[in-house]
């Protein structure tokens, strides 16, 4: 499991180490003849079974579930693991830092009744509250130390990334367009029939054009989109939002000239340019902050994942 999605994830897991302390349970698996419950994995599953009920049914449904329950139990697994872990070296979790995150817990809610209600429902206590912040401080402390403290990245290496994926950073260029449509009607676009007379009304513009017609008034009086009213004036468009037939047709053109017909699944077009901005590569300013942040997540994952290799190791793990 990557170090960011194990963060992500051991913050939602916080609530359950104690949700279900009163209830019949059993054992999902042990960490050095620790339990880990399955209400534990239970309590987490369940809003993602609601979201995966959304989007897959039957055996595809539960297959997904085998995956996030696996997921779930690896990382409390981990979890456990690296709060022991804390535990052997006496790491140090301060009353204000409880009190700290008891305050912002606090401040979710309207009043105290409110907030009692939430930690019915959840099955805890403000004390039980306080021992599970207690251990996700602790288990923070440990990320901190063992993998945070040790990543470095050197402007070297942010250099150097930079040369190799210049591509990765280019800034998309854009066309200035003007457009005319007539629209296919509804049920050529549902059968695949041909659209015999609104091709010819957009042949019939086209001549026009030849002939030496103004393309916005033309477009104020033919054309069949929301960019008619201002003469066809499209704006801005990046040059990776057409298809491929577009894009062929608009590439070749120079600053004032228009396409011939264009067909597309919904109409027929003709297109002027009305002036490009080509794509260009973002210069290493613009972008070290970024190469910075995805280079330290990457170089925090590898000793996240070394690190808590070697503690699984050493460590007893059954998994029932």
């Amino acid at each position: 499991m990557s170090y960011k999605t194990a963060v992500i994830l051991f913050l939602c897991l916080c609530f359950s180490s104690v949700a279900h302390a009163a209830t019949a349970d059993r054992i999902a698996a042990v960490v050095n003849n620790e339990p880990i419950m399955q209400s534990d994995m239970e309590d987490i599953l369940a809003p993602v079974y609601m979201n995966l009920k959304q989007e897959y049914s039957g055996q595809a449904l539960m297959a997904e579930i085998e995956k996030v329950r696996i997921k779930i139990l690896n990382q409390l697994i981990e979890d456990q693991l690296i709060f022991q872990e804390a535990q052997k070296r006496s790491v140090k979790v301060e009353e204000q830092e409880i009190d700290d995150m008891m305050v912002d817990f606090k401040a979710q809610f309207k009043s105290e009744e409110e907030m009692n209600e939430a930690l019915t429902y959840r099955g805890l206590t403000l004390e039980s509250l306080r021992k599970s912040y207690s251990k996700q401080i602790a288990i923070r402390k440990m990320h901190a130390y063992e993998v945070r403290s040790k990543v470095m990245v050197s402007p070297q290496q942010v250099q150097a990334y930079y040369e190799a994926h210049k591509e990765d950073f280019a800034e998309k260029g854009h066309w200035l367009l003007s457009v005319i449509t007539v629209r296919k009607r509804p049920e050529d676009i549902e059968k695949g029939t041909k659209s015999e007379a609104e091709r010819a009304k957009i042949e019939s513009v086209l001549k026009e054009l030849s002939a030496g017609k103004d393309f916005k008034e033309l477009a104020q009086k033919y054309s069949e989109d929301v960019h008619a009213k201002e003469g066809g004036e499209m704006g801005a468009v990046k040059m990776s939002e057409f298809s491929e037939a577009v894009e062929k047709a608009i590439s070749t053109l120079e600053t004032g000239q228009t396409t011939g017909i264009v067909e597309t699944d919904r109409g027929f077009h003709i297109f002027r340019l009305d002036g490009k901005v080509p794509s260009k590569n973002k210069e290493l300013n613009d972008v070290r902050d970024d190469i910075l942040n995805m280079l330290y997540r990457k170089e925090a994952e590898e000793k996240y994942k070394s690190w808590v290799e070697q503690l699984k190791q050493k460590a007893y793990i059954s998994i029932k």
